[in-house]
């Protein structure tokens, strides 16, 4: 099956104008002696993010090569990520491709079937898809586990597709996704 979401992270122009408005500010405003302190630290960004994927499943979130299962995440923590402490990216438990340039970002958190935190944080220039496909998968994850038993599953008919979010709808049978799908048109359902 074709993955709900995936994004390639570059580096786009605003980046390096980013990077010398933060050499300027290292020389003029803090100390020269930082320059080469923020030199490196840009390019150890450019050379972690440049290529990164940010793909998502019925199943599982990948960013890179780092993976955690949709079941395992809380939907009532998604919000807005802060760029990470520099020790972070380090810890097993996060997933994350937030770097400075990123015109928008994604936070989510939960846990490993283990207890251990899982945090995944990730810039994107597509957040509000990112967001839809996540609330989605988080979604039917729980209701594949169980985890909303006793909870009325959403009565059948046509719904914003999750595969392809405002541009096509997708006939929910009531208890799961069909092949039947429609492009998106305005009116009534």
């Amino acid at each position: 099956m074709a993955p709900l979401f995936r994004e390639r992270l570059g580096v786009p122009r605003r980046a390096w104008w980013l990077f010398l408005v933060a050499l300027v500010i290292g020389l003029v405003a803090i100390h020269p002696l930082v320059v080469p302190l923020i030199v490196l630290s840009w390019f150890y960004a450019v050379a972690r993010y440049a290529r990164t994927e940010v793909r998502v499943d019925a199943d599982a979130i990948w960013v890179g090569r780092r993976v955690a299962a949709l079941g395992w995440l809380d939907p009532t923590t998604l919000g807005r990520a802060r760029n990470p402490w520099p020790w972070r990216p380090f810890t097993r438990t996060y997933l994350g491709a937030n770097p400075i340039w990123t015109s928008d970002s994604v936070r989510v958190l939960g846990r490993d079937p283990k207890g251990r935190k899982v945090i995944v944080a990730v810039g994107t220039r597509r957040r509000d898809e990112l967001v839809a496909v996540l609330e989605w998968g988080m979604r039917n994850a729980q209701v594949r586990a169980g985890a909303w038993a006793g909870v009325p599953l959403p009565l059948a008919g046509w719904y914003d597709d999750p595969w392809a979010p405002g541009s096509s709808w997708r006939w929910w049978d009531g208890a799961q996704w069909t092949p039947y799908a429609a492009p998106a048109f305005r009116g009534r359902r």
